[in-house]
C-alpha cells in the first residue's frame, strides 16, 4: 500500500519500466524487514492477545465536556469511500461506509463513492455517567481588603550622586498572606465606570470609558475601576490580583493589588471586585489599564487621554 500522491506517480500511463514489479516487491520485502526488526520477531500469542482483548472490553471511560461522534464521517469525491460507523462497548458492531468510486475513461458507466458514513452503534453500558463529578456547580468566593504598598527607598547622595540606599519594606499583605497562584484565575470583565454597586449583580453608570481629559499637567486624577474575576475550577485558597495604570512609556503610575478568596471550588465562580487607581497624568497619548495575576497579564484596556477641549 503507498499514499495516494506515490501510487499515483507510480500508476501514470507508461511509466512501469521506472517501476517493475521486481522493485516494487523488493520496497515491500525491505519495508517488512525493518518491521520485524523493529518488534524483534516476537508476536502475541493467541493467549496474549486475547488478554488485551479482555482487558481493553472491560476499561472504563470516562468523558467530560467531549462531543462524541459515533457514525462515522463521509468521504469526499470523487474516488473516496464513506467512513464506517463506530462501535463503543462490548456487542456494539459498526455499520458498513460507503463503497469506493470508480471513474471509467472508456464510457463505460463508472461506480458511484464517497458514501455517507454507516451508522454507529452503543452498547448499553458502554459509557459510566460518573455521578459525583457529573454535575456543575457554583463556586464559593470573595475579594476583600487591600495589600499594602511597598515602601520607598531611603537613600543618602552627594549631589546626584547615590551613596547609600536601604531597601523599602515588603508590603504587608491582607488576609492570611499565604497566597496561591492558579492559571485558571482570569478576569472577563475590565472597565472605568463613574459608579458601580455589586452584589449578586452587577449595576454600572456610565461605564466603559474611551478617552479623558485633562486641563494641565501634571495633574492627580482617580480612575474608579471595576474588574469582574473569573475563578471557575480555581482550587480553594488565596490568590493575588494585580492592576496598573501605565503612562505612554509604558511605566507604571499607579498600582494596587488586593486577594481573592476562593473558598469552594465550582465549575463557575464569578467574583466582582471594585477598587481605584490614582495615577499622575503627566502625559497625554495612549494609557492602559492592565489586571494580572503572578502568572502574567489577564486583562488590560486601553485610554486615550488628552487635552480638555481638544477633539
Amino acid at each position: 500500500m503507498l499514499c495516494i500522491p506515490h501510487a499515483d506517480e507510480i500508476d501514470q500511463a507508461g511509466w512501469g519500466s521506472r517501476f517493475p514489479t521486481d522493485l516494487l516487491v523488493g520496497w515491500k520485502r525491505d519495508q517488512l524487514a525493518t518491521y520485524d526488526a523493529a518488534i524483534g520477531g516476537s508476536q502475541l500469542s493467541e493467549d496474549e492477545a486475547a488478554e488485551v482483548l479482555q482487558a481493553s472490553i472491560e476499561s472504563t471511560i470516562v468523558m467530560q465536556a467531549t462531543t462524541i461522534t459515533v457514525g462515522g464521517t463521509g468521504g469526499s469525491a470523487p474516488l473516496a469511500t464513506g467512513g464506517g460507523g463506530g462501535a463503543l462497548g462490548p456487542g456494539a458492531v459498526g455499520g458498513a461506509g460507503g463503497s469506493i468510486g470508480r471513474i471509467r475513461l472508456d464510457g463505460t458507466p463508472g461506480a458511484s463513492g464517497a458514501g455517507g458514513g454507516g451508522a454507529g452503534f452503543m452498547a448499553p453500558g458502554a459509557i459510566r455517567r460518573d455521578r459525583a463529578t457529573s454535575e456543575p456547580h457554583e463556586g464559593k468566593g470573595f475579594s476583600s481588603g487591600m495589600d499594602g504598598n511597598r515602601g520607598n527607598d531611603t537613600t543618602v547622595s552627594l549631589g546626584d550622586e547615590v551613596l547609600l540606599r536601604a531597601a523599602g519594606g515588603e508590603p504587608g499583605l491582607a488576609g492570611s498572606g499565604i497566597r496561591a497562584t492558579s492559571a485558571k484565575l482570569t478576569v472577563s470583565t475590565l472597565m472605568l465606570a463613574n459608579y458601580v454597586e455589586t452584589g449578586s449583580v452587577v449595576y454600572v453608570a456610565r461605564g466603559g470609558w474611551q478617552n479623558y481629559r485633562v486641563l494641565n499637567l501634571p495633574t492627580q486624577e482617580i480612575f474608579p475601576v471595576l474588574v469582574i474575576i473569573e475563578a471557575g475550577g480555581v482550587p480553594p485558597g488565596e490568590y493575588t490580583m494585580t492592576l496598573e495604570a501605565v503612562a505612554p512609556d509604558r511605566t507604571a503610575r499607579s498600582r494596587v493589588s488586593f486577594p481573592v478568596t476562593v473558598e469552594e471550588a465550582g465549575d463557575v465562580l464569578r467574583i466582582p471586585r471594585t477598587c481605584t487607581l490614582e495615577p499622575v497624568i503627566d502625559a497625554f497619548g495612549l494609557w492602559t489599564v492592565t489586571a494580572s495575576t503572578p502568572l502574567g497579564e489577564v486583562g488590560r484596556i486601553d485610554l486615550l487621554v488628552g487635552r480638555l477641549g481638544e477633539t
